[in-house]
């Protein structure tokens, strides 16, 4: 059980969820708001009339939770006016200044300042909220868009780019590759047929995986997607992604004389341990899915169908 000022029985009344760590400090999020530190007391909203709702309903409450904590001073609600320089308003931010945790204030302001504003904007707002407040002790931290500004009273409020995140990882497809599903498992390995060829009236399909250049892929980058070529029937030729409802084999994936047609141009989408295969000519409702050999559907060939929860369509590359 928490006491009636603690902060975990107090941010449900506000509509919010306390986090953080009891020895460290604990923090209130409302509207999916957090505050700056795990070691302050705050309080976020995004609606000036939420001003009004705190000052009236829960002014004793803060002043009690204040007390209890040891905090100076007493809590502060502030609606920024929606006309601003430097701002997007109305935004709502109330917090609490915790002596044993926090050397200062932790301002909280809308992450959308410095958007479209840029660096000077964003620091006028960070000395006009410090001299709002006074103080020595008074810090100011925002960011938005790609632009970070920090510092307290006195300093230049220093203006970096923020660091631009890294983008995420692809896989690497250098090398050759057998493509096996979660369908079919270990035994089986999707297999570049001759278009020429009887078997399957020459389209791709699933064969036990064996020593046959047929059955080793590669992935050749081109713009934002891949030709998928094999070892067998090298360079000029590369997998196509078929309309099902195409009379030509049978609607079938099959291997043909590599050219400016964009059912050859392949994405890899990730998919749990595997990837969805889509060509950009179909885009992203159609999937290639691993048929079995011996099914009527198709001969028992690869073909395009609609994305789906099914494992024949996720596929493994195993080198």
């Amino acid at each position: 059980m928490c006491g009636e000022t603690d902060i975990r029985c107090l941010c449900p009344e506000l509509g919010g969820q306390a986090q953080g760590f009891a020895s460290h400090g604990l923090y209130c999020v409302i509207a999916g708001q957090s505050a700056d530190s795990v070691n302050s007391l705050s309080y976020r909203m995004e609606a000036a009339s939420d001003c009004a709702m705190f000052d009236k309903k829960m002014a004793s409450k803060l002043g009690e939770l204040v007390k209890s904590k040891g905090a100076l001073g007493s809590g502060k609600c502030q609606a920024a006016k929606p006309a601003t320089n430097y701002g997007e308003g109305p935004v709502v931010a109330c917090y609490i200044k915790d002596r044993r945790n926090m050397p200062g204030w932790t301002m909280l302001w809308k992450d959308s300042v410095a958007r479209s504003k840029g660096c000077d904007n964003v620091k006028q707002a960070c000395l006009d909220m410090t001299k709002k407040w006074g103080g020595s002790d008074v810090c100011c931290t925002l960011q938005g868009g790609d632009v970070a500004v920090s510092g307290k009273q006195g300093d230049s409020f220093a203006c970096a780019r923020a660091a631009a995140p890294a983008p995420a990882a692809g896989p690497d497809l250098k090398g050759w590759f057998r493509l096996k599903t979660q369908f079919q498992g270990d035994g089986k390995c999707f297999e570049g047929n001759a278009a020429t060829s009887t078997t399957k009236d020459g389209a791709a399909f699933m064969d036990n995986c064996q020593n046959v250049s047929g059955q080793l892929w590669q992935f050749v980058a081109e713009g934002e997607h891949y030709r998928l070529k094999t070892q067998f029937q090298g360079e000029k030729k590369c997998l196509e992604g078929n309309a099902a409802t195409s009379t030509y084999k049978n609607g079938a994936a099959f291997m043909d004389d590599c050219k400016n047609v964009s059912g050859q141009l392949w994405k890899l989408v990730p998919e749990g341990k595997g990837y969805r295969l889509k060509t950009a000519f179909q885009g992203d409702g159609k999937c290639l899915e691993s048929n079995a050999a011996t099914s009527t559907t198709k001969d028992g060939a690869a073909f395009m169908d609609n994305c789906q929860n099914v494992s024949g369509q996720i596929w493994l590359l195993v080198r």
